[in-house]
């Protein structure tokens, strides 16, 4: 059967940028506990041998009186969050982190989502999942779920798709593995085809 539509989403991405800046973390005692995390044995060290001290407000600050970061390797660099879908099932932990991601997302979909608007329903959908195959027993297939559904979402976004009920799509992507030899080369194909299954035409079926 011929598809109706097919979409193809070249490099998907594993991160969206959340700020172009990480905020500069320092430790700092609070009450008995030192946060972000308790310090390094050479930290504690240095504090214990008078080479670094606490200031007033529990910050550690080092040799020249400068507060210790505990983000240095992230301070100052762009902030990414990788994306999982045990993380979206627990929301990563605040709303607007979701939303953020979210929209990211469907932004790097939309910009390789080219078509008129689908006029044949319901639909159908096959969905390939290049990616390379180091590391793909570690693969739960299962987690990705989040990939199709905002690409379904962005469709919605962009008219291509009335809506993503059942009355347009009655059976949504799921992942085909397709190994590749190269990361670059990683890739989603969406195509679409018309589930034209005569109980679909039924009116009745709709009117229950």
């Amino acid at each position: 059967m011929k598809a109706i539509a097919e979409i193809t989403i070249p490099k998907y991405p594993t991160k969206i940028k959340m700020s172009e800046k990480t905020r500069a973390v320092y430790y700092k005692l609070n009450k008995t506990r030192w946060k972000p995390r308790k310090l390094p044995k050479t930290y504690r060290a240095k504090l214990e041998e008078g080479i670094w001290s606490k200031d007033s407000k529990g910050y550690l600050r080092d040799e020249d009186g400068e507060k210790v970061l505990a983000n240095p390797q992230k301070a100052g660099k762009p902030n990414y969050e990788y994306l999982s879908g045990n993380r979206f099932t627990t929301g990563f932990g605040h709303y607007m982190v979701r939303k953020k991601i979210v929209d990211g997302l469907k932004d790097y979909y939309k910009e390789f989502i080219d078509l008129d608007p689908i006029e044949t329903f319901p639909l159908r959908c096959e969905w390939e999942f290049h990616s390379k195959i180091k590391g793909a027993a570690n693969f739960d297939m299962s987690n990705f779920w989040f990939y199709y559904k905002y690409f379904e979402d962005s469709l919605v976004d962009e008219g291509i798709l009335p809506d993503d009920n059942i009355q347009y799509v009655t059976q949504p992507g799921a992942p085909l593995f397709i190994p590749v030899d190269n990361w670059e080369d990683r890739k989603f194909v969406f195509r679409f085809y018309h589930d034209n299954r005569e109980v679909l035409n039924d009116k009745e079926t709709w009117n229950q």
